[in-house]
């Protein structure tokens, strides 16, 4: 009988029911195993079994227990066959896991060496693609928790010099593992294997890594199930790590699903839908959110791990990153951590992008994503959640309205929210009704964002007005406090929900109801709103295009509503009476309705008598009594509307039936009437005296009454200049004339209040009362006919049509007083736009903007009144920084070209080369030609505001045209012998800003030498000699005119520009030690932010060896201290980058750092003693005790960090500073720098302050990091050093050892 029939027999003979630890030993099993060529049949059995399928965990079970108590040989070499057999597939299954299981319970009846062996082909398998799908993995963590239990590896005589030990050999097992390509399909096995192994944080990472790189490439549907693991290994302590980098993954395989052709980023509902497999691939990604959730849950650590990695790396957010946030976001307890730190990010993302806007070498040195990036995220992962990510819809909303309440000075962010509530609306219907409650419940309480809010609720109506006229119960009852809300808010509400009335006309009747029980509340503020909520309604009816209601019969129940506010307080009139012309505009049918009404107020005031001065009787629109005065007409509000009523009246009657035929003839004779009174008005007043309205010179403006009289003359005579200006519909030469005219009146009237004043003054010894210039009465007189004025000039240039234009010309040039008048209302009209216009807030400024700089052009060519050209050159340059300041932002840099374009269009521009730059820099070269040649005619105030527009487009140039810049302005300006002070400053702050943005720090360091080579020189020269010898040789605007009696304007602008380097070196140095740069080389970065700082450390030390000004010493001191905290930074990121090159260059800045810097650092401290205590100035010494100890200790700070780098580096980097230097605080005792310091400018940047002598390179030394730190931050360390080393002798008193060390900054 052979082995096989044998081994059959005694098997069937035993009872395995009983269990393998009760089964008996016997002796025929003993004696079957013990025959000489037992392996090699058992092994043949083994593989005979397997093929066919049979049963070998009951054959292997039989063969283990006979072998118990024996080497355990035959044991190893069945259990290797066995995984033989699983890996190759021909055990599978139900078979395949019994296996395992059995092979896993008697692991540790293995031999170790057979152990060891086994977990190498388990590994090898995988990786040699014997195991496609990583059967055999389940069996590893057993195999590698026993090696972890051994107290050493087995020997091998072979390698017994070499042996490893257990945590080597399991890193390089997974070393092999991602190293290898494996196939797809054992993604899962493999993730599963090893997330119960314990492993180091670094082969934990990499198998994160590798396992996040499989899953780019095993199918969508498989991929919930390795996330689940991957999520059981942050269990391990890597929570950030796991989820970013699961997230990264994913967001590759989204993009590399996404169709090409996808629309703009913010229209979603425009983009095309998403294709099978990406619809697959988010309904799996809702699967792992799902998973993500559940584990937040179980480990409340996970959330803050995440957060915490995300700081740290400084990692974009993506929008699965995103999806994942906000996943966790749903738990209670994690979701104001979650809400605050996205509100964060989003408002540090803007934020840096302001930052990074004025700053051109920061964005060429650390370019990260604009703000547009992270809008588009958002959005991107809203159109997700409508397809796979549903679970993340309440928290989009949630975010949505957290970014919208800061809605203060980020208000990009607060957009961002609102855009995320409108489309969660427009996408998701169950969070409808969440979102009107939102939006509602901020209306009513007149939150901080209520005006937001409102146009929110515009937008949805506007886009879902069909949806939510279907059920109006919210929006009614928030009506229902709209007597409660501001007149601004209230009007914007009825606006916004005036599509509504359309769909659902019992709407319109509760809105009109609303408005009308608020008409008649004794509340002022309610009348008000009232009366902006019928004139909104009554806009809104008469421009809908298609209505269910009786739209005229609403029309005259609306103007008889607005009828009755005429018997109403004066507060409200003026809100009729500004409202009444869009009315005019929009409703055809109640313009004879606003006549009558407008003529019927104006009568009373007015006397029909031509031969009668004044025309209007003023005193008669108010009640004066000693103390106050009650308005009783708003005259200026009246005139201002019947003005605006009529200019825009088209004339068209429009009507043939006989009763409103009738209605026709009566709305024509009160507009004859009330045009004949406006020309009689404006007639009579040219004719009239001061004395006639008795506001002449003799009034007392002191009173109530003449206080009130005088503002609705001047309110009157500015609706006058309008009327004149555009009566007949076009402007013509003589209509300006006459506006010239009137204000020529204006102008009579402020001199007499000036008169009037200085007579009071006299009079009682007292200054008499302020009055309002001219440029400040900023009310009638509005931006319509200034556009009118602009468009009228440029539509006849367009047309060739010189005649008009010099007619126009003409007129405005015999008042350069009413010119002046214009400019000063450009300006002023457009600082009062917001910072985020709207569109036509935008037409307005570019409007303006280019009638003030076209008035300047031509002041500077053709003006004989200097003043004119003053008030010109100020006026175009504030609209154009104004304009500026609105139109450009977060790099923008497109529509800042095309906006300058506009206002200044120039043929030099070549039609092929149209980039923003090259717009700018044509722009740039033309303005400072002009300035060139405004400077030679010695036109101060015109050249200050042509250098500023220059100024203001090379900010933004490229380094090459922004230094081209630089030089000119050291060439052609620096060089002239100017006196002005206000244009020294313009320019000094214009070339240090636009160097430093440039990263142009040649010139800073050349003005720094200018400056301590003129204050040097001013200190030392005897006052007998002449001042203009003073000056530099070559720089001539540094001059004692300029600079002479306070320089310290011009050493300030030079500190904050110095500190606004170092700012922007550290947000450089940030971006490279968190590794947050993308396709961008960190040695590169490094090398070239070391080349930035040999610069500034330069001319900090050109700065330590000048004699500065009193009021200057703290900030040199505070800027020295910044210095050396980003020398501390620099030191840490030298660390992180390990690049030799680096290393060197650093190694060179520090040593000139200690040879040069800190000596002069020193003899200045000591010199600020000197100049302190001869000024004997309190203040001063208190700000310097501050700032003198903080450097000290950014000093040794710096220091330690050299001490560390050096021990790792294993590179001296201290043999230029001595310890015992900064040690010793009272700077009586601290003349270690002498006359014989190196003087910056004799050698060259790089090496400006090494020593000119060769030495000898010190020995490299090893050294203790613990006892290096230790030496750096505790007094007496040269006398402790000495203790240790038993010789030497410490320059450090006895007394100074025992201090305690310092740790922390002394005033900190």
């Amino acid at each position: 009988m052979d082995f096989d029939s044998r081994l059959e027999e005694i098997c069937d003979e035993i009872p395995l029911s009983q269990g393998l630890s009760q089964l008996p030993v016997q002796a025929p099993l003993n004696n079957l195993l013990q025959e000489s060529d037992s392996e090699r049949e058992a092994l043949n059995t083994l593989d005979r079994k397997a093929a066919a399928g049979d049963d070998i965990v009951k054959f292997l079970q039989v063969l283990f227990h006979g072998t118990k108590g024996g080497d355990g040989m035959l044991r190893a070499v069945l259990a290797d066959r066995a995984v033989h057999h699983i890996m190759s597939g021909v055990v599978s299954g139900t078979l395949r896991d019994r296996c395992i299981f059995f092979l896993s319970s008697q692991a540790d009846s293995l031999p170790p060496q057979a152990v060891v062996s086994l977990a190498w082909k388990v590994v090898d398998g995988l990786c040699n693609g014997r195991d496609r799908e990583g059967a055999a993995l389940d069996i590893l963590p057993k195999l590698l928790a026993i090696i972890d239990s051994m107290e050493e590896l087995p020997k091998d005589d072979e390698e017994d010099d070499n042996k490893m030990t257990k945590e080597q050999l399991k890193s390089v097992l997974v070393d092999r593992i991602c190293e290898s390509n494996w196939h797809r399909t054992a993604v899962i096995n493999v993730a599963s294997a090893l997330r119960e192994v314990h492993l180091s944080t670094t082969d934990r990472k990499a198998i994160v890594e590798k396992i996040a790189q499989q899953l780019r490439e095993i199918p969508v549907q498989e991929t919930p199930p390795v996330a689940y693991q991957l999520l059981m290994m942050c269990s391990k302590g890597l929570y950030g790590f796991v989820l970013h980098e699961l997230a990264k993954a994913c967001d590759e395989i989204d993009r590399s699903l996404k169709p090409i052709d996808v629309e703009a980023e913010g229209q979603m509902s425009c983009g095309p839908a998403p294709s099978a497999n990406r619809t697959e691939l988010l309904r799996a990604q809702g699967t792992m959110l799902l998973h993500i959730n559940f584990s937040a849950k179980q480990d409340q650590a996970l959330c803050k791990g995440l957060i915490k990695y995300i700081k740290a790396h400084r990692v974009p957010l993506k929008p699965f990153l995103l999806a994942i946030l906000l996943a966790i976001a749903r738990i209670p307890t994690q979701e104001s951590m979650i809400m605050d730190f996205l509100r964060a990010h989003v408002m540090g993302v803007y934020k840096e992008a302001k930052k990074r806007a004025n700053s051109s070498w920061l964005c060429a040195v650390a370019p990260i994503d604009p703000p547009s990036e992270t809008d588009a995220v958002f959005l991107e992962t809203i159109e997700n959640s409508h397809v796979g990510w549903d679970h993340i819809i309440q928290a989009l909303v949630k975010i949505g309205f957290v970014l919208a309440d800061k809605f203060d000075k980020c208000n990009q962010s607060a957009m961002l929210g609102f855009d995320i509530v409108v489309n969660c609306f427009c996408l998701h219907q169950i969070v409808r009704t969440p979102i009107l409650e939102q939006l509602f419940s901020r209306i009513i309480t007149a939150a901080k964002n209520a005006s937001g809010c409102v146009t929110c609720l515009q937008q949805l109506v506007a886009q879902k007005a069909h949806e939510m006229s279907r059920d109006l119960t919210q929006l009614k009852e928030a009506l229902e406090y709209l007597s409660y809300m501001s007149p601004t808010i209230g009007r914007a509400l009825i606006a916004a929900v005036a599509p509504l009335f359309v769909f659902n006309p019992s709407f319109l009747d509760h809105v009109v109801l609303v408005l009308r029980k608020a008409l008649f509340s004794r509340e002022l503020s309610s009348r008000l709103i009232a009366v902006d909520g019928i004139l909104q309604l009554l806009h809104s009816v008469c421009f809908s295009e298609e209505s269910s209601v009786d739209t005229e019969r609403l029309q005259f129940e609306l103007v008889g509503c607005l009828r009755r506010c005429l018997g109403q307080q004066a507060e409200v009139r003026e809100h009729l009476y500004e409202g009444l012309p869009r009315i005019f505009q929009s409703a055809p049918k109640s313009q004879a309705h606003i006549y009558e009404l407008l003529y019927g107020q104006l009568e009373p005031y007015y006397e029909w008598d031509e031969g009668v001065l004044p025309p209007l009787n003023l005193s008669a629109t108010m009640r004066a009594s000693k103390e106050n005065v009650k308005v009783l007409e708003p005259i200026v509000s009246l005139l201002s509307c019947i003005e605006d009523c009529m200019c825009s009246d088209s004339g068209d009657a429009g009507s043939s039936s006989s009763s409103e035929n009738v209605a026709v003839r009566d709305m024509q004779s009160h507009k004859d009437r009330l045009r004949a009174m406006m020309e009689s008005i404006s007639r009579r007043t040219l004719k009239s005296e001061l004395a006639d309205w008795e506001l002449d010179n003799n009034s007392d403006y002191s009173t109530p009454a003449n206080i009130y009289l005088s503002q609705a003359f001047s309110g009157m005579l500015e609706v006058l200049m309008e009327w004149e200006t555009t009566k007949n519909g076009t402007i013509t030469a003589s209509s300006l004339s006459k506006a010239a005219a009137v204000y020529g009146v204006l102008l009579l009237f402020h001199e007499a209040q000036k008169q009037s004043r200085t007579a009071a003054a006299g009079k009682k010894g007292t200054r008499g009362p302020r009055g309002k210039s001219a440029a400040a009465t900023f009310k009638g007189f509005r931006s319509s006919t200034l556009m009118a004025i602009s468009f009228a000039i440029d539509e006849a240039d367009e047309e060739d049509d010189d005649g008009v234009v010099n007619l126009l010309e003409d007129a405005l040039a015999e008042s350069f007083s009413f010119v002046e008048y214009l400019l000063k209302t450009c300006a002023e009209r457009v600082k009062q736009i917001s910072e985020l216009p709207t569109k036509r807030e935008q037409n307005i400024i570019q409007t303006l903007t280019k009638f003030a700089y076209g008035k300047m052009l031509q002041a500077v060519s053709d003006s004989p009144s200097n003043s004119y050209r003053k008030i010109a050159a100020t006026s175009a340059y504030e609209c154009f920084k104004s304009s500026i300041d609105r139109v450009y932002a977060y790099g923008e840099l497109d529509k800042l070209a095309s906006f300058i374009s506009v206002i200044n269009p120039l043929e030099c521009i070549a039609d092929g080369d149209q980039t923003p730059n090259s717009v700018l820099h044509a722009h740039c070269a033309s303005w400072r030609n002009l300035a060139g040649r405004a400077l030679d005619e010695s036109q101060m105030k015109v050249s200050e505001a042509l250098l500023g527009l220059a100024g203001q487009c090379a900010v933004y140039l490229i380094h090459d045209d922004a230094c081209t810049h630089v030089d000119w302005l050291a060439e052609n300006v620096f060089v002239r012998e100017i006196a002005n002070v206000h244009l020294a400053k313009a320019v000094f702050s214009q070339f240090l800003n636009i160097s430093r943005s440039a990263g142009h720090l040649d010139a800073l360091l050349s003005f720094a030498k200018i400056v301590r080579d003129f204050l040097t020189v001013r200190c030392e020269v005897p006052p007998t000699q002449p001042p203009s010898q003073l000056a530099h040789e070559n720089i001539k605007i540094i001059n004692d005119a300029t600079c002479g009696k306070a320089p310290f304007h011009m050493e300030t602008s030079l500190i904050q520009t110095l500190d606004a380097c170092f700012a922007e070196s550290d947000c450089a140095i940030a971006y490279v030690t968190d590794g947050c740069i993308d396709g961008v080389d960190p040695a590169g970065v490094m090398e070239t932010i070391i080349r930035r700082l040999e610069y500034l450390v330069a001319i900090c030390h050109v700065l330590c060896t000048t004699k500065v000004s009193v009021e200057v010493i703290d900030g040199v001191t505070r800027l020295n201290t910044h210095l050396y905290k980003t020398m501390s930074q620099l030191a840490k990121a030298v660390l992180v980058v390990k690049d030799h090159e680096c290393t060197a260059r650093f190694r060179s800045l520090a040593l000139s750092i200690g040879q040069s810097l800190k000596k002069a650092i020193f003899d200045f401290l000591s010199y600020c003693r000197d100049v302190v205590a001869a000024k004997q100035g309190d203040a001063i010494l208190k700000k310097e005790s501050k700032s003198k100890p903080q450097l000290v200790f950014a000093m040794e700070t710096f220091e330690g960090h050299l001490l560390q780098l050096s021990e790792k580096t294993h590179t001296n980097m201290m043999s230029a500073f001595r310890r015992s230097e900064i040690r010793d605080l009272r700077l009586g005792r601290m003349q270690t720098m002498s006359s014989s310091g190196v003087d910056a400018s004799s050698t060259s940047v790089r090496h400006s302050f090494l020593p000119t002598t060769t030495t000898k390179p010190a020995k490299r030394v090893k050294i203790d990091v613990n006892v290096a730190v230790k030496v750096a931050f505790t007094r007496g360390s040269v006398q402790g050093k000495r203790k240790r080393s038993g010789s030497g002798s410490s320059p450090v008193s006895s007394g100074e050892t025992s201090k305690r060390p310092r740790t922390t900054p002394p005033n900190q």
